[in-house]
């Protein structure tokens, strides 16, 4: 049986937003920008920050689908643009269940493929959001912190 709390969640899931698209039932509304082209989604990211879209083609023409992404800004100010992931689980019944959400990096900024199991999991974007504004990945070699792991990976506009 699904407890209240867990139904409550997968409702928040389930609003509209202004868009008329289901909504990830996000708060942090200065980190979650909507229907957004990678460039309009750049414009409103500082160094070292990051924001939450729906990836609209740059040609202005209409899409069936739009891919659910996360933009980021390094701490140098280069541009990522990485895919978040929902799996779902439903009931015996057909009804859904719990979503999971993640965000996909490729296998060179992790190293080894076994790593890609450290890649945490959420039950919403709300808390995606809240790790990823909260925890950092320390590059011991240079010193630095960086939001994500982006240690080997190539600029998404290279």
């Amino acid at each position: 049986m699904q407890d209240k709390t867990e139904e409550a969640d997968n409702e928040r899931l389930l609003e509209e937003d202004k868009y008329g698209r289901l909504s990830p039932g996000i708060s942090n509304s200065e980190l979650y920008i909507g229907g957004a082209t990678e460039t309009e989604a750049e414009k409103r990211i500082e160094y070292s920050g990051f924001v939450v879209y729906y990836r609209m083609p740059e040609d202005g023409s209409i899409s069936y689908s739009l891919p659910l992404m996360l933009a980021y800004r390094s701490s140098h100010g280069d541009f990522y643009h990485f895919p978040i992931s929902q799996s779902k689980q439903f009931d015996n019944h057909g009804k859904m269940k719990r979503s999971m959400y993640r965000v996909e990096f490729d296998d060179f900024s992790l190293g080894p493929s076994e790593n890609r199991r450290l890649i945490p999991g959420f039950f919403s974007l709300e808390a995606l959001i809240k790790h990823y504004k909260t925890f950092a990945y320390h590059d011991a070699e240079k010193g630095i912190l960086e939001t994500f792991p982006i240690k080997n990976k190539r600029n998404s506009k290279n």
